[in-house]
């Protein structure tokens, strides 16, 4: 310590996790001229947790207005796009933007058609099939489950075994599950031994009760954000609640659909079977997959 200079309490340390409104901070050059000293302002973090606005300026540069994913962000995380020399304004959305980095996808149950999500099924009538607004009005009135993400940016329709559905692809699901049914409670017309049987499609539980994927789709706009993944998530947790222990669905062969097959592998679907339907012009893959 210097002579002629007292004990000195140490500098308490900055709480990060609770901004003060409208405070500064301070980043030294540590004696690099080519570095300007940044003053960073920001405001108090906003009722919802989320995107505080961030503005920075300095002598010599000129930071964008910007904004932070985390919760309460440092100045430092903050401190996150630096342009030198002029730079047109940038805003930040407002506080209660959605952030798809942070916010789990809001999942809304449907019970009828709209426009809009018509639109989604049409624009994939290859992978799906097309519908008038009155028969997905119909699809989702009596399904098992039906839901959507902002309203068109996804769509999942599902049936249950008691549904009235006749699509040729759900009929292959019913009648599939009842012969299995019947070849594990009555072993001895078939050739199977019951063992082997007991675990296949029926290995869970003696019953024909399915879940039925008819249709799952995300806009291209919304693609990369597990929309898909949120909606078949939420589909599994319904279905076990109800009792189910399985979900099948298909997946175009030719046409093929390498992401769908993707995406389903990514679950564990397993392929039981395969059909020619519409006349031979389509080709799909049926996928079981057990919870």
């Amino acid at each position: 310590m210097p002579p002629g200079m007292g004990a000195q309490a140490p500098k308490p340390r900055p709480d990060y996790s609770k901004p003060p409104n409208s405070s500064t901070l301070i980043f030294k050059n540590h004696g690099k001229t080519d570095v300007p000293v940044v003053s960073l302002r920001y405001s108090q973090a906003s009722p919802s947790g989320y995107c505080p606005a961030v503005r920075v300026s300095t002598p010599k540069a000129r930071l964008l207005t910007g904004c932070s994913p985390f919760r309460n962000p440092s100045p430092l995380l903050c401190l996150s796009r630096l342009i030198l020399g002029p730079a047109p304004p940038f805003h930040c959305p407002p506080y209660n933007a959605p952030r798809h980095i942070m916010t789990t996808p809001q999942i809304q149950s449907l019970h009828f058609a709209t426009d809009s999500l018509l639109a989604l099924n049409n624009d994939h009538s290859i992978e799906l099939s097309p519908l008038t607004l009155a028969e997905l009005d119909v699809l989702i009135r009596e399904s098992f489950f039906s839901a959507t993400i902002n309203d068109s940016d996804a769509l999942l329709i599902a049936f249950d075994q008691s549904s009235r559905y006749q699509h040729v692809n759900f009929l292959w699901f019913r009648a599939f599950f009842e012969k299995a049914l019947q070849q594990i409670t009555s072993p001895s017309s078939s050739r199977a031994p019951r063992a082997e049987l007991a675990r296949g499609p029926l290995e869970q539980t003696a019953n024909a009760n399915f879940v039925y994927v008819d249709r799952v789709v995300t806009s291209p706009a919304a693609r990369g954000k597990g929309y898909a993944r949120a909606l078949y998530a939420e589909l599994f947790q319904r279905a076990k609640s109800a009792g189910h222990t399985r979900i099948a669905c298909e997946v175009n062969l030719d046409p093929p659909n390498p992401v769908s097959d993707a995406f389903h592998a990514s679950f564990n679907f397993h392929e039981v079977g395969r059909a020619a339907i519409q006349n031979n012009s389509k080709t799909v893959r049926y996928l079981l997959r057990n919870l």
